[in-house]
Parts: structure tokens; sequence; C-alpha cells
């Protein structure tokens, strides 16, 4: 099944001067000096370039901006980047969109839409993604297809995050934060070289606030709590090689959310006056959401990056191993029963945990052809239960729809990739760029519907009734594609660069989550493929103005939503 979808991207421009001080302006490094634009380099190819330079519509965040801007999660990064949105349903749920292209599954056999990295390690599961910012830096984000370097969960684009690395000095710097509804936060940061070719770096945070929500009757306090992390990284040059290793925890203990109904054209006039009636006198922070909600969420990893420069190429290897729980409450209708004739209690936990490793060979910086190539693979277990408590009544659905049922899945997801991308300029003034990978994923999953009430109160309540029944399979299912990456650069005068490219991204098939039947839970959905044209212009004029725009058309073929 295929869909088109065209759009045009906005112009963004930034002009040097007292207009870079606006927050709402700041989508690239602020400048030092109102007479010339500083050069922003990137690692979106995965070797460092001027952002100007790639073929690809790329918005930075360095650390200056994102301290400036009060940044402190992706959730800040999406209001300021074009064509990025995302929406929290919970603290295990991100929901980020880059062009339009997301996805809502929480399967435990499904990737996201976009792909997410800390330095330049793939985060597999969405929930390990949305972290508080912690000595960062910067961002990037890049739109469109990166299936080539990106590989196989960044089909519509990706968010990259890079933390700061230990440095040879002694410094340190302590940050205090105090907010609105009883926020506060602190942050320090500690550098120490260690001889002449160690240095070593601890970053540490925790932040906490009472909650700007109000929990009915009981007068409690939603959305707010608690949330703590540290990072430690070491470093060792020795000459053509380097070692860093870094270890990162992290815990956030918050309230459970406070659910506002909001009513649309749409919605049938009778539930409108039913809404309208109970919730009359409120305000937007009060919510009958259930003061037992609550959002609890643990990170570790450990990453390990091999550097060796070499004669003709340098080799990168990284190894990684993440681990993430989290687990949370929440009253979905965010009104009380009977008053209003439906009640959802959801609850959920999982536990993800990843390895990873990459082997990449990189061309010098002075090659005639900038060039990278590699191999990925990719593993993850997780385990995932989610249960809904369901009252009902009249005229939403019968009583009988009600229960009490959990959905229970394991999975395993393994990807194999490899990988290669060159940049070869020709007659002075052109530059081609071709890419191509080639992916091979596989899924194996147990998935396990329960009702609670063991039949005792039939049909089985709703999500998994009332056509549904319980059930206990498991299935595999392989999935490989190739994608590539077509880009053709033309530089007719300096610092005016324009290009076209023409790029292919893939996400492997899934499983879907709370299936109605054994049948269903084992029928995969096919990759998700999406073909992106692209027009663009890069351009920095006389030293004080950057303008850069793209035009792009989006071509999906089984599309998972």
């Amino acid at each position: 099944m295929k869909f088109a979808h065209a759009t045009t991207a906005s112009a963004v421009a930034l002009i040097a001067g007292a207009m870079l001080a606006l927050p709402a302006s700041a989508q690239e490094a602020p400048q030092e000096s109102a007479t010339a634009l500083d050069d922003i380099i990137v690692t979106a190819q995965r070797r460092e370039q001027s952002l100007q330079d790639v073929p690809i519509a790329i918005t930075a965040f360095n650390a200056e901006t994102l301290e400036r801007t009060a940044a402190t999660g992706i959730s800040d990064i999406a209001a300021k980047a074009p064509g990025v949105t995302l929406t929290q349903f919970n603290i295990g749920e991100p929901q980020l969109y880059i062009r339009g292209v997301g996805t809502s599954s929480d399967s435990a056999a499904s990737d996201p839409s976009i792909g997410f990295s800390i330095d330049e390690v793939s985060i597999g599961r969405s929930g390990a993604s949305a972290l508080s910012f912690l000595d960062i830096e910067r961002v990037e984000v890049l739109r469109g297809p990166q299936g080539t370097l990106y590989g196989r969960n960044a089909s519509g684009g990706a968010l990259n995050i890079y933390t700061r690395k230990p440095v040879f000095e002694d410094s340190g710097t302590i940050t205090a934060r105090i907010g609105s509804f009883d926020e506060y936060g602190l942050e320090g940061v500690v550098n120490r070289q260690l001889g002449e070719d160690a240095a070593i770096r601890f970053a540490a945070r925790y932040t906490t606030n009472d909650g700007y929500a109000e929990s009915l009757p009981s007068g409690e306090g939603l959305e707010g709590g608690t949330s703590w992390g540290a990072r430690l990284s070491v470093l060792k040059d020795s000459g053509d090689w380097s070692f860093l290793v870094s270890g990162d925890y992290s815990r956030d203990d918050m309230d459970g959310h406070a659910r506002i109904p909001v009513t649309a054209s749409s919605t049938a006039p009778a539930f409108v006056t039913l809404i309208n009636g109970l919730r009359a006198g409120l305000s937007v922070r009060q919510s009958y959401s259930s003061p037992d909600n609550f959002q609890e969420r643990t990170n570790f990893g450990l990453t390990g990056r091999i550097e060796h420069s070499g004669q003709n190429f340098d080799f990168v290897s990284l190894t990684s191993y993440r681990d993430n729980d989290y687990s949370w409450r929440d009253n979905l209708g965010g009104l009380p029963f009977p008053g209003f004739p439906l009640e959802v209690d959801d609850r959920a936990a999982e536990e993800a945990k990843q390895f990873s490793q990459e082997f990449r060979l990189v061309s010098k910086p002075d090659s005639d052809i900038n060039w990278v190539a590699g191999a990925y693979f990719f593993q993850e277990e997780i385990e995932r239960s989610e249960r809904f408590i369901v009252r009902a009544a009249l005229p939403v659905a019968p009583p009988s729809f009600g229960g009490d049922t959990t959905f229970f899945q394991e999975a395993t997801n393994r990807s194999f990739a490899v990988f290669g991308q060159a940049s070869i300029p020709f007659a002075d003034i052109w530059e081609l760029t071709l890419g191509a990978r080639w992916t091979h994923d596989y899924r194996e999953i147990h998935q396990v519907a329960v009702d609670n009430e063991g039949g005792a109160n039939p049909p089985v309540g709703i999500p998994l009734g009332p056509t549904g029944s319980p059930y206990n399979v498991r299935g595999d299912e392989s999935f490989s594609e190739p994608s590539w990456k077509i880009a053709l650069a033309v530089e007719p005068i300096d610092n005016v660069r324009f290009y076209a490219s023409y790029d292919r991204g893939y996400k492997a098939g899934s499983f879907p989550s709370t299936a109605q039947s054994g049948a269903q839970a084992l029928m995969p959905l096919s990759s998700e493929l999406l073909d992106n044209y692209e027009l663009g212009v890069k351009s920095t004029l006389m030293g004080r103005l950057r303008f850069n725009a793209a035009a792009f058309k989006l071509e999906y073929t089984d599309l998972q939503v």
C-alpha cells in the first residue's frame, strides 16, 4: 500500500547582530561577532563538516544556544526546530515526528521512525530517548531519511545528541536553577587532567518540582516529580590511538499526568454538554486524574569508543550496552466515573536491554574523495506488560464491556547492516554523494493476552474484548531491505551551495501490540519505506546573513502508524 505526501519546508535565515540574541532564532550557534558568522561544525555524515557543506536539511544547537534558551530536553528542541514536533503520551512513549513522519506504536517488536542517538549510539526504545540534557556539547536534527549511515529506524530523520568529552585541563562548573511550582535544580561538572595523555570528566544533575496541576478532589499534585542523573567519562589519548569509556545513570520519579478531555467539532453534542458540566468551574490545571498515577524510569548505559588514525584511513569502533526500565499508571479519560460513563485505568511496565557494535573506516580529512564504510550489529531484549482496568456504562458501552485484561510481550530484535558513502568533487564547483546500506532485521515475539477475571464476566473487557479472546502465541519474522542516498551539490559562487537529493529510508516490519486474537498478534506489518526527493540551498551572504531552505516530496510505502 502506498501513500504520497508533498510539502515545502520553510526557509531558515539567521542574521548576525542583535537578532541572534532572540531565542526564537536560535537554530545555530550564537555568534561572537556582529560582523561575521562562525562556521558550524557537524558530524551528520560521520565526519566533521561545515553545516553549510552538508546536502541535508539540518538544524544544529550548540551548548551556548542550549543554555541561553534554557533547553533541558528534546521537547525544547522540538519546539525550536522547524518541522519537528513531540507529543509525550507518558514517560515511556514520547512520539517524535519530523516532517510529519513518526509513529505512535508501543509494541516491543517495533521501532521508532525517527532515529535517536547519544554519542552516535542508536537508542532502540523511545522511552530511553526522552532524557534530560546533561553536559551537552551539541544537538543535531536531520530531516528526511537517513537510511545510509543511520539505518533501520531513521526513515523519517534523526536527532543526535553529543555529550562533552574530557579535555586536558582542570575545570569545573556548578549551576543552580529555581523556578515556578517550587522547582529547584542543581547541575555540576568536574573535569580533571590525569597526566599528559588522560583526562576524566564527571557531570551530575538533580531536579525537583511540585507540578503545575492538581488532582481532584484530593488536591494532590500532578505533572511534577524528581529526576537525577550522572555521567562519568575517561579519555586516554595515546598517539595514533584514543580510548574513550563512559557510563551514565539516570532516575525519574514523576507524578502522573493530568488528563483533561478536549472536545472537537466531531464530538457528539451530548458528550460536549456532559464534559462541560463535569468540568464546570475548573481551571486547566485541575484534573480528575488519580493522585495514585505515577511515572518511573531508570536508564543505565556503558559506551566504549576506540579510534585509530592510520596512514591512509581512520578506524572507529563503537561498543555500547544500555538498560532502560520504566513503569507508569494513568487514567486515560481524566473524568470521574460514573459521571462520565467510561473509565480506563492503564498500567504499563517495560524492561529493555540493548547491545550494539559498529566498526567504521573513514577517509583522511585531506583525501580527494571523502568516504566512510562500516558494519553494524544491534540486539535488544524487551519484556513489556500493559494492564487495562475498564469500567463502562451506557450510553458509551454496556457495563459488560468493562473488565480487567493484561497484555504481555517478550521480544528479541536483532539487526545487521553493512554500509558505505562517498562524496566525490569534480569540475571545481560540483560534488556527487553516493551512499548505500543493506540491512537485515530479525524479530522473535511471544504474545500473551490474559483475562484477569478468568471469564467470570463475559465478554472479556476492552480493549481485548468484546470480540477478542485470550491467547498465548509465539512467532518470528525476518526483513531485509537496501537503502540509499544520491545527492548532487554545486557551489557556483562562494558560500552559496545548491543541492538535489534522492534518499530511501527503511524501517523494519513489526508485530502489533494489544492484538485482539492470536492470529492478529502474529500477523507482521510490512517494512516501511520512505522516498525523499529534495531541493535545497545553503548560503552565507556578506558574512552576516545565513539563509538555508529546502523543498521536498515524501512518498511512503506501507506506512506504520
